[in-house]
């Protein structure tokens, strides 16, 4: 009987650790998903996983923990947090009450990012999170490479966006050095569109003042043509980029390239459609492109193509910008060149030209060096290089 009771006794004890054990494994955050740096489409199938997952588990919340750039602009931790937030709330009808966010602070790779998806039930403690801490102040010489599009965003899908983390990484890298100075070296492919180099070297420095750092900081350098074993993704809307974090007063990163070779014919560099038109900033990067092109060589011209708007052209939203007559903003720009720019107007070459359904309001940018034949308004895809690149008109 006494060996019995001792069982008996031994059997409930274990029974009620069990049960203990369990009661704490139930109060235990899980983590359910976690990812790196993703387009917004990946992230959304993400998003939509952990949405699905909230609706069956009711008695737990939905904690988003992001490791990434410090700051607020696009591409930091608290930015992506924000756009996966507002996405489970007003995309998947998450209820916001649900759902918790924690900026753990950097990732181990400064420029990199981690997204954790975690489910909590109520009352438990959250995760630890990760001290990873680099030491930014260290950081020094080529840090990042990539290939620059000279060209506009198509939108950023219908997932939840992270935005620039490479510039917002580097930005912070910065932040963390006030006496070093930023290098963007950008390089020409083969094939690169002239002033390609300039317009993505000039966007990224525009992308960093959005994170605070001011134009002394920031020194951008022509690193000149790729030599063709050097030219892996040759594309006349990219240049090769390099960002680099020096000491100030140090010499240049890489020596200076030769200047840009002139084309031999009309080269067209945009065709911006209405909707990138009625952006100020847009318009004004547009703009700062071509003129930028004019006053580096004075052999140059551009030819500016308009097209009419439709007389009635349907919004998508009360909030929704006006249309932009491309005739006007065409007589803006000459203005501007001419006055406070300094460019003759001779170099300076309008075409208005009709418009069909796929290129209505449109203003295409040629530059067109002396000699030159002025592109065809009414070039096909389908005709040869010969007229699709330039006409008879002078």
């Amino acid at each position: 009987m006494k060996v019995l009771f001792t069982l008996s006794f031994f059997v409930i004890l274990c029974a009620c650790a069990t049960r203990t054990l369990d009661a704490q494994s139930a109060l235990q955050p899980r983590l359910l998903d976690s990812y790196g740096r993703l387009i917004a489409d990946d992230a959304g199938g993400h998003a939509d996983n952990f949405a699905g997952q909230l609706e069956k588990e009711t008695d737990n919340l939905g904690l988003i923990v992001c490791y990434g750039p410090s700051g607020d602009g696009a591409g930091t931790a608290n930015y992506i947090l924000k756009m996966i937030q507002e996405y489970l709330v007003n995309i998947r009808g998450v209820d916001p009450g649900r759902l918790q966010i924690l900026n753990a602070g950097r990732f181990k790779d400064p420029f990199d990012v981690r997204v954790e998806l975690w489910l909590t039930p109520i009352g438990a403690e959250p995760p630890k999170k990760r001290d990873y801490d680099p030491d930014l102040a260290k950081l020094s010489g080529k840090l990042q490479e990539f290939s620059g599009w000279d060209g506009f965003p198509d939108g950023d899908g219908g997932g939840p966006p992270q935005g620039d983390v490479t510039l917002a990484a580097f930005a912070d890298v910065l932040k963390a050095q006030p006496n070093s100075t930023a290098y963007i070296v950008a390089f020409n492919h083969q094939d690169s569109t002239i002033g390609t180099w300039r317009r993505v070297a000039t966007r990224i420095a525009a992308d960093l003042h959005q994170y605070g750092i001011s134009d002394d900081h920031i020194r951008t350098v022509f690193g000149g043509t790729l030599k063709k074993q050097e030219d892996e993704s040759n594309t006349e809307q990219a240049a090769k980029v390099q960002l680099w974090i020096l000491p100030k007063d140090t010499p240049l990163p890489v020596k200076e390239g030769s200047p840009e070779a002139v084309p031999t014919k009309a080269t067209q560099i945009y065709t911006a459609e209405n909707y990138l038109l009625k952006d100020p900033e847009t318009e004004r990067q547009i703009f700062k492109g071509f003129a930028d092109v004019l006053r580096a060589n004075e052999e140059l011209s551009v030819c500016i193509i308009t097209r009419p708007l439709a007389a009635t052209v349907e919004k998508l939203s009360d909030d929704e910008p006006p249309d932009i007559d491309p005739q006007k903003l065409t007589d803006k720009w000459r203005s501007e060149l001419t006055e406070k720019l300094g460019i003759k107007s001779g170099r300076i070459i309008v075409l208005a030209a009709a418009a069909n359904e796929f290129n209505e309001g449109t203003i295409e940018i040629w530059i067109v060096p002396r000699g030159a034949d002025l592109p065809d308004p009414y070039r096909t895809d389908d005709d040869p290089p010969s007229l699709r690149d330039g006409s008879s008109l002078r």
